[in-house]
């Protein structure tokens, strides 16, 4: 198992994202609706991939690491912590004053913007534990990996890892937090510049997408083969 079992969840939870994006600039009585959804999506993706974590770490316990070249999915484990804080400062910034819910609570949109900046810096802890998790056990299978299209879980997990620095940063105004999150912004585009160019590599030399190519299926082979599955006939 990867964290990749919580792809199919992910674009609830990515709502959340985008209603934090596109709320600020919505007149009071559209803003409220998508605060509302934006909550109530990235909620219900938060608890589901917190749900599959549980699964994820008994299997880690139990079989070991993945195979080598699917250790780079274990980088989606930072995305719904990560995310989650960032949506959860981002809808509180965008919460309308004196309007509907918050014209009869005056104080409710103060309280809720620090349970949502000290929110996101608890569940920023988590990703980067997950976050250091992933690093070690690539390290540790680093001259057994090949590109696969999987590699890509390098970058996109990490994107939400490092605006949710920004944003946490910029709520503490804190300087030592945004000079981190600068170099964090550096390596990830260094890093997808990387895996696209390996990416390309592996298309011209034939290695991905060609038939009897099938990455997935030889890459999910490789792991059967490290934990002694057989295959099916």
């Amino acid at each position: 198992m990867t964290p990749a079992w919580i792809l199919p969840v992910f674009p609830i939870m990515i709502g959340g994202t985008l209603a934090q994006l596109i709320a600020p600039s919505q007149p009071p009585s559209q803003r409220m609706p998508i605060i509302v959804a934006g909550v109530a999506c990235q909620g219900l993706g938060w608890m589901v991939a917190f749900l599959m974590y549980a699964a994820y770490l008994q299997r880690l316990m139990a079989y070991g690491l993945p195979a080598p070249n699917l250790r780079p999915g274990m980088f989606i484990s930072v995305g719904p912590p990560s995310f989650t804080g960032l949506a959860l400062i981002g809808l509180s910034e965008a919460l309308p004053a004196d309007y509907g819910y918050f014209s009869k609570r005056p104080f409710a949109i103060e309280i809720l913007q620090i349970v949502a900046d000290f929110t996101a810096i608890f569940l920023w802890m988590l990703a980067f534990w997950f976050f250091c998790v992933t690093v070690i056990a690539i390290m540790a299978g680093l001259r057994k990996m090949n590109f696969h299209l999987i590699w890509w879980g390098l970058v996109f997990p990490n994107v939400g890892f490092a605006i949710a620095t920004i944003k946490i940063g910029q709520q503490l105004q804190s300087e030592a937090v945004l000079w981190v999150s600068s170099i964090m912004t550096i390596l990830l585009v260094a890093l997808w510049m990387f895996v696209l160019a390996a990416h390309i590599r592996a298309v011209l030399s034939k290695e991905i997408m060609m038939p009897g190519k099938d990455e997935d299926k030889v890459c999910f082979k490789e792991d059967d083969e490290k934990h002694g599955v057989a295959a099916p006939p």
